[in-house]
């Protein structure tokens, strides 16, 4: 059987990354700004994707 899944590493995160992470954590806000960026069909380039999940965590503030 021909096994074609993707493995991936991960040994260490920049604090940018720990900050992504910690804006994404809840599922509601993932899901918000997954939705929104295939909706408005904007490129997933990490800086958009962080900046709509931070935009999302402050609204439920």
């Amino acid at each position: 059987m021909l096994n074609c899944g993707v493995r991936c590493r991960v040994d260490s995160l920049t604090w940018e990354g720990h900050d992504f992470l910690d804006n994404v954590r809840s599922d509601s806000i993932w899901s918000k700004t997954k939705n929104i960026l295939k909706e408005k069909g904007l490129g997933m380039s990490f800086d958009i994707i962080k900046k709509t999940a931070i935009k999302f965590a402050e609204e439920m503030i």
